[in-house]
């Protein structure tokens, strides 16, 4: 996977193809445009969204006070950034990076389909994948966190980086450091030493000093009890140890910070899938685990199913266990004569057989052969039955 857009965003992609025997190798891309539609009112105005410069995500609304004006507002705080415009079917409405418009079909629509007081188009981010040259997930509105599936089997899921970037023990021992963010317009992108520099066992105590990248002190405390917190650069860490066990002067946890950086339209991500294959020395492993239960198999075998009341006769049989998901059982008595070939096909890994030969009679005592075979696979094993 490969971020081949223009844009800086470092949030992840994720992908996941499905069980399929038949998916094939290919290469995808992912690309955002913007996507806008009516939201309220029944305008059945054509209207298209572009992108015109280097555009963040951003929710809009384009609301028309009547049928010749319209206001454009920010989707989030709801503030107007342009307002009382003139409406012109077919006009480009440039704002936030974007470009919108609205064509009214022709003169034959009904006057109530024109845009009327009231009316309101939104507009944000949309997603698209395609796979070479076919499109795979048409183009419809994207939020990160949420997955989304292609038509051919694939799904993938962009989510946002956070402020956290990852901690650690570096140095010593009996030390848990918990993080959390509490100011995140102050966390900075660096990597932070969290040091304790002196321990007092009596009143299981200890004095931390935390650093930053360039070895700078950020934050620094004495008198620290288990569970007390130090704070700095928008990060509250809480510090964890017990009486009898306190960490040694020189313990140092290592937290690393970051600022994410948002998607914008100008983000583009690829990824390249390979076909499904069949690894012959997994199935082969895998046949190795195969047995057979009971074995040997007892004639009148507690293994056997309760008789009922109507049965003389014991409901005789036999499980196949850990076999591969499709696979045929061939069984075969020693002088290599065929008994009877059972067929797996029901993707569980047990097949129960009634004990009887292809013509519907029952084996009699002895040992046989049976061989499970698989397309790339096969295993050679025996099986007794004795009264």
């Amino acid at each position: 996977m490969a971020h081949t857009g223009t844009g800086t965003s470092d949030y992840p992609l994720t992908v996941m193809v499905g069980d399929n025997e038949g998916f094939s190798a290919g290469s995808y891309s992912v690309a955002f445009e913007p996507v806008a539609r009516v939201a309220i009112g029944n305008l059945l105005s054509v209207i298209t969204a572009s992108i015109a410069g280097t555009a963040p995500f951003q929710p809009w609304a384009i609301r028309f006070n009547d049928a010749t004006t319209f206001n454009v507002l920010n989707g989030v705080t709801g503030a107007a950034v342009l307002s009382d415009q003139p409406y012109t079917s077919g006009a480009a409405i440039t704002f936030g990076g974007l470009s919108v418009t609205i064509t009214d079909t022709n003169s034959t629509m009904l006057a109530s389909f024109y845009p009327e007081e009231g009316d309101s188009i939104v507009i944000g981010p949309g997603i698209r994948v395609n796979r070479g040259v076919q499109t795979v997930l048409p183009l419809q509105p994207f939020t990160t966190s949420t997955p989304y599936a292609t038509s051919d089997g694939v799904t993938l899921q962009i989510t946002p980086t956070t402020y956290l970037r990852g901690g650690r023990l570096v140095e010593g021992n009996n030390l848990s450091v918990a993080t959390t963010v509490f100011t995140s317009d102050s966390v900075v992108n660096d990597v932070f030493q969290v040091t304790v520099t002196a321990v007092d066992p009596g009143a299981s105590r200890v004095a931390v000093r935390v650093t930053n990248q360039m070895n700078a002190v950020v934050a620094q405390n004495d008198t620290l009890a288990s569970g007390d917190a130090l704070t700095f650069k928008g990060i509250r860490a809480v510090l964890t140890f017990t009486a009898t066990k306190m960490p040694s002067v020189g313990t140092r946890y290592e937290i690393t910070t970051g600022i994410p950086i948002p998607l914008s339209y100008v983000d583009a991500y690829a990824f390249a899938t390979t076909g499904a294959t069949i690894d012959n020395n997994a199935v082969a492993s895998e046949l190795s685990g195969i047995r057979v239960v009971p074995n040997p198999y007892i004639v009148s075998s507690l293994f056997e199913e309760e008789f009922g009341e109507l049965r003389r006769e014991p409901i005789r049989q036999m499980r196949f266990v850990n076999l591969p998901p499709s696979c045929s059982i061939s069984i075969f008595t020693l002088d290599g004569d065929l008994v009877q070939t059972l067929y797996h096909t029901s993707g569980t890994g047990v097949y129960t057989w009634d004990l009887r030969t292809a013509g519907g009679r029952e084996i009699t005592t002895g040992v046989y052969l049976y061989h499970v075979k698989t397309e790339t696979a096969e295993r050679l094993d025996r099986f007794a039955v004795i009264k």
